[in-house]
């Protein structure tokens, strides 16, 4: 079990208004694994929007609109730094 990530009940909530609840908690489990694993999703954030990380993962889509049914790993963290810019 990987440890919980930064506002990870507000952003629980930020993806339940746009996801079913397995889904949230796939997205959530994916980002708790890059974050333990790889880097902490906070510090990626606040070092370049997480740009440097999303270059190392393998994903889908590049442009802003996340697309919210895709269930990668880059989609589950492109979805969380999308709510820390939503969250300023």
């Amino acid at each position: 079990m990987w440890k919980e990530l930064d506002h990870e009940e507000e952003f629980k909530i930020y993806l339940s208004k746009k996801l079913n609840n397995n889904l949230v908690h796939d997205c959530v489990s994916k980002c708790r694994m890059i974050n333990e694993k790889l880097e902490n999703l906070q510090d990626s954030y606040n070092k370049d929007k997480g740009k440097m990380l999303i270059s190392c993962l393998p994903h889908t889509n590049h442009g802003e609109a996340i697309i919210i049914s895709d269930n990668s790993i880059s989609t589950a963290v492109l979805c969380y730094f999308d709510f820390l810019k939503q969250k300023g």
